[in-house]
């Protein structure tokens, strides 16, 4: 039997699936370096799993038991977001961003929001809420679709994206003026803690 093969067949598999659970595992105590070789063992045996692929990203990306390379780091991304993983979507997306490890490309990084947002993931759909908001041409054309990201968002309990919104409602940016909605998005990113969802929910009292 050849190598790739074997590395598809179900036995290389569970045991690339058992590494990747035992480094995890390594990782909860805190026991770096022990966890990137148990990730490097597993996507040895399988070099598709998506989990293990992401597992390397954060590696290299955070410096997890091995030197931080932010190449790398994408390189894995890359990997795990081709298959679908909306978590290595947005790294991915951050990445492209801020050239980091590669070369700049926004349009690109958008993609991937885009991608992950549809798909549910809260932080690219707030990434997307950001985008348009803050983009400088046809400034006012973009905010209900800023509004629009940041209520899918916010209706996962992402608190920046309740902080967002609730201020587009408390201004009439992209939605019909209401503060009563305002009110409502501003309490519950207060509620996690945001203090300046707090300020601006006694703003809106006085």
């Amino acid at each position: 039997m050849n190598g790739n093969a074997d590395k598809k067949s179900p036995r290389a598999e569970e045991g690339a699936e058992r590494w990747f659970r035992k480094g995890i595992e390594f990782l909860e105590m805190e026991k770096l370096d022990e966890a990137y070789s148990c990730f490097r063992h597993g996507i040895e045996l399988n070099p598709d799993h998506p989990m293990l692929q992401f597992s390397l990203g954060q590696a290299f990306d955070a410096g997890l038991g091995v030197e931080r390379d932010d190449s790398k780091a994408v390189e894995w991304y890359r990997k795990a977001a081709e298959q679908g993983m909306m978590g290595a979507m947005y790294f991915l997306a951050q990445k492209l961003e801020f050239g980091q490890g590669v070369r700049s490309d926004r349009e690109q990084a958008i993609r991937w929001h885009l991608k992950a947002g549809e798909g549910g993931l809260p932080e690219s759909q707030y990434a997307l809420g950001e985008h348009y908001l803050c983009q400088r041409e046809h400034v006012s054309e973009n905010w209900p679709e800023a509004a629009r990201w940041f209520r899918m968002a916010a209706e996962q309990g992402h608190s920046n994206a309740q902080l967002r919104l609730a201020g587009m409602f408390e201004d009439g940016l992209g939605v019909p003026q209401d503060l009563n909605i305002a009110r409502f998005w501003y309490r519950k990113a207060a509620a996690q803690g945001s203090v300046q969802a707090q300020a601006s929910l006694e703003g809106l009292k006085s």
